[in-house]
């Protein structure tokens, strides 16, 4: 499963709330992190994309979740 959470993480970066739904539905973990461990809630919250947030905290991610800052 860690394509798809990787695409899952790309999507979430890249602003594409419509993909992260997608993604999570096929498999992808809601709490998916990149290669530093940085959840995707955390890169979509940092590049401001809000959608894509409100997605992810919907679908059950840990808001609270450590990145590596």
């Amino acid at each position: 499963m860690r394509a798809l959470d990787d695409q899952l993480w790309e999507a979430a970066e890249g602003g594409d709330a419509a993909a992260v739904v997608r993604l999570a539905g096929e498999g992808a973990s809601v709490e998916a992190t990149d290669w530093r461990g940085d959840p995707a809630v955390a890169i979509a919250a940092e590049k401001g994309h809000t959608e894509v947030v409100e997605a992810l905290l919907r679908l059950g991610c840990d808001p609270n979740a450590p990145n590596r800052a």
